[in-house]
């Protein structure tokens, strides 16, 4: 089945570097893989390009890979945006519609149980479950297995600050078939910065009838340590902002979302709730 993988980026080429090599090592690569780069500076912006040349020598992997540049610096993250915004130009033929985080290696195996799994029915939606590793553990010439095994499982919400999502969180990979991407609109535009965009789309998963499909701890991916986004009192009030619309919305049984407008390409700078 035709494949597009969409990973939203800005500002982390360090963690790129590593997500795309783990997508280059695939055993059963996707067709299209797409880095939605969203208020990158210029220079990243070319970064971005150099990393997919270096990453990807073979002609037919490199020709596979798209990079989308939309926003300026001066927009919020808008995570919701730059996903929508890659699944409205995926291929025409594209069947399976994958979303990764940058911040995460998948399994060599990833894309192979992925596929097999919507192969088997349309009506599920796909993901995995993840390892988190301490600061410096991605060393020059890392394997996956390496990082598999020195990657912690963190099952409890408290250690999220200073290691990454819990082991069964949905961000990290979220996969349908692409009828339904499109049928419930992608994800909700209204979420800025961060907070809730992954956990609703799941949530909205079930309601329009999807059934969750955790991957085999197996194929797990591993998640890379980064500084933690949402400390600050400003980033803690959009979280805070983000889940009442999420639990207005889901409480409502609303799973098709931006039904004006989706992937368009420029985000608006106020948040919904904003005065």
């Amino acid at each position: 089945m035709i494949t597009t993988t969409i990973t939203p980026h800005r500002g982390r080429l360090s963690l790129l570097r590593n997500h795309l090599i783990s997508l280059n090592y695939q055993t059963d690569p996707p067709e299209e893989i797409m880095v939605v780069s969203q208020g990158d500076t210029a220079d990243d912006q070319a970064a971005i390009h150099r990393l997919v040349d270096e990453v990807f020598h073979n002609p037919v992997m490199n020709s596979r890979v798209r990079v989308l540049c939309i926003g300026t610096p001066e927009d919020p993250w808008h995570k919701a945006l730059a996903i929508n915004y890659g699944i409205r130009r995926c291929h025409p033929k594209t069947q399976i519609i994958a979303t990764l985080d940058v911040d995460c290696i998948l399994s060599p195996e990833h894309m192979t149980v992925l596929r097999a799994r919507l192969k088997s029915s349309s009506s599920l939606y796909v993901l995995c479950p993840n390892r988190s590793l301490i600061k410096g553990a991605v060393k020059p010439g890392w394997t996956y297995e390496q990082l598999a095994d020195a990657g912690q499982w963190l099952d409890w919400k408290g250690q999220r600050e200073s290691m990454g999502p819990i082991s069964f969180s949905p961000g990290c990979c979220q996969a349908a078939v692409s009828e339904w991407w499109f049928d419930v609109r992608g994800v909700d535009e209204d979420f800025l910065w961060w907070g809730s965009e992954d956990e609703d789309l799941a949530q909205r998963a079930s309601l329009s009838g999807l059934r969750w499909s955790w991957m085999p701890q197996k194929y797990k991916m591993v998640h890379q340590y980064h500084p933690a986004g949402q400390r600050t009192p400003a980033m803690k009030q959009y979280v805070d902002r983000n889940a009442k619309i999420s639990r207005k919305r889901l409480g409502q049984k609303l799973f098709r979302r931006n039904l004006e407008h989706w992937g368009g390409g420029a985000p608006s700078i106020r948040h919904p709730l904003d005065p």
